[in-house]
């Protein structure tokens, strides 16, 4: 049967998991338990919480702004039960990201952090009602009458996700439940997941991955899920060996850092548990691949490509790609999607051919938040222009070249920043790479590479240089080489190539 005769909404994949494994653990939230059960109650109730305290309705918008906490999964699957659109964001908003946010969105309830308040009060409207995680956590304490949950169906709206808006103006993506469904049940049938997997939630619970990769997918397979409010690489290291955790989805940071406290700790981790490490939000390059593998020695590694707007899931690595001659890819689309590769006047490519990637299927959102501009540019006709630069192979593979804005144009030779990044990051002693344009009077641009190197493990400039050129066409090989402690980073924790393009001028 497909998920689409089984499920309408988020809330009945918990219903169904509920009734399969009533004792099961749901979560694990430092020293409590809480299993399905529970949580399907706790869930109902606060749902009749908000319902007849807050006076909310199918379709009224509601802003999420308190973090990994386990208030967050219960007020979300309860607006879930009801219809009503959760707003998902980080609570680390300036006053006038709040602002703009909640102009764009107009939200009948906020729920925020206690530190956070004013700058909700200071900009809703006085129809919006706002309470502080303090508040709600008394007030959700209490007995309170459980509801049904009302007619929710596949094609109604569950979230906006705003983007983060390093390119301009964050665009909110509308996703139903019927996307989120889709992606979700891909993910499962990709890695044969079932309910005796079990997971860590330390990245954030307002991104798609947090969500939907994570969130979503494990309370629809029965799994058991470790919330943990802040990332911390060493508590999660101990939590994987402790707790015998399967299954881990980040970004590439994700597990650098684990890695990286890896090698530093004087702890003999054991981590034999862990059997699939998934890894979206950037590329996963050569280097990092074959330290996970090292680490992680029963972990089979796979890269997925997605975005907000196709609800986590576009393409999946379902082999193992540290044993696989894919190297640099990130697998194939998920069943019901599609990928065309068109040049930046529209003509459609052929395989092995660079351009511009669109994407359909039942994924894919329809559109964007009151963003008419953004909806003519990004959809047509039922594709969407992720804005990433890609090329499919014979076999159906998709490799991910980065952003059109990231391509580097030296004297009309393209240069792709993800083809070189992930090169040079096989070098022993490179933890990262950013590769970024510099101007140039001759070629007009020339590649710059920042690095990020262990400190154990010291390198030259020089030596890195005559070992690119083996593995490198000359203009590809980048004419300046900067060591660096950090990156700069997006809210999302990727790297921002936006303030590094800003810096060059400092090492010219």
């Amino acid at each position: 049967m497909s998920h689409k005769l089984q499920y309408n909404s988020l809330y009945q994949s918990l219903e169904l998991s509920a009734q399969r494994w009533p004792d099961r653990q749901a979560f694990i939230v430092g020293d409590q338990s809480i299993t399905y059960r529970v949580f399907l109650q706790r869930v109902k109730e606060v749902a009749g919480l908000l319902l007849h305290k807050f006076e909310l309705q199918k379709n009224d918008k509601i802003i999420l702004a308190i973090g990994n906490e386990i208030s967050f999964c219960e007020v979300f699957y309860a607006a879930m039960s009801l219809g009503i659109i959760v707003v998902p964001v980080s609570t680390k908003m300036t006053s006038d990201e709040v602002a703009s946010l909640v102009q764009q969105v107009m939200p009948s309830w906020v729920l925020c952090h206690d530190d956070h308040i004013e700058k909700y009060t200071d900009s809703l409207s006085f129809k919006s009602k706002t309470t502080t995680l303090s508040q709600w956590e008394l007030l959700s304490s209490k007995g309170l009458n459980p509801v049904v949950a009302s007619d929710v169906c596949h094609d109604d709206t569950a979230i906006i996700i705003f983007t983060s808006g390093t390119t301009g103006q964050p665009k909110g993506a509308i996703i139903s439940h019927g996307n989120l469904l889709h992606g979700i049940t891909s993910y499962q049938s990709a890695f044969s997941l079932t309910e005796k997997d079990s997971t860590i939630l330390a990245v954030p619970i307002y991104h798609i991955t947090g969500l939907a990769a994570i969130l979503g997918l494990f309370i629809h397979i029965g799994g058991t899920i470790n919330l943990q409010r802040k990332f911390n690489a060493k508590i999660i290291l101990e939590c994987i060996e402790n707790q015998n955790i399967t299954f881990m989805h980040g970004s590439p940071t994700v597990f650098i850092l684990l890695c990286n406290e890896f090698k530093t700790s004087k702890t003999n981790y054991k981590l034999g548990s862990l059997k699939k490490v998934v890894c979206g939000g950037g590329h996963l390059n050569n280097g990092t691949i074959k330290t996970i593998k090292s680490i992680f020695k029963n972990t089979d590694i796979h890269p997925v490509y997605g975005l907000s707007e196709t609800s986590s899931p576009a393409s999946i690595f379902v082999e193992d790609l540290s044993s696989h001659n894919k190297l640099g890819s990130s697998g194939k689309a998920i069943p019901g999607v599609e990928f065309l590769i068109k040049s930046k006047d529209g003509e459609t490519l052929t395989n092995g051919e660079t351009g511009l990637l669109w994407v359909r299927g039942p994924v894919v959102i329809k559109s964007y938040w009151n963003n008419p501009l953004a909806n003519k540019e990004s959809f047509e006709d039922g594709w969407f222009n992720t804005g990433d630069l890609a090329y499919i192979d014979n076999d159906n593979y998709i490799y991910i070249q980065g952003r059109l804005k990231d391509m580097i144009n030296r004297g009309g030779e393209k240069i792709y920043s993800l083809e070189v990044e992930n090169i040079l990051s096989a070098y022993p002693g490179i933890n990262e790479v950013a590769l970024v344009p510099f101007p140039s009077e001759i070629y007009g641009e020339e590649p710059m590479a920042f690095i990020i190197a262990d400190r154990d493990h010291p390198i030259t400039t020089k030596e890195l240089l005559v070992w690119a050129h083996t593995k490198l066409t000359k203009y590809k090989i980048p004419k300046k080489i900067i060591f660096v402690e950090n990156f700069p980073r997006t809210k999302n924790g990727k790297i921002s190539k936006k303030i590094l393009k800003e810096s060059v001028h400092k090492y010219l």
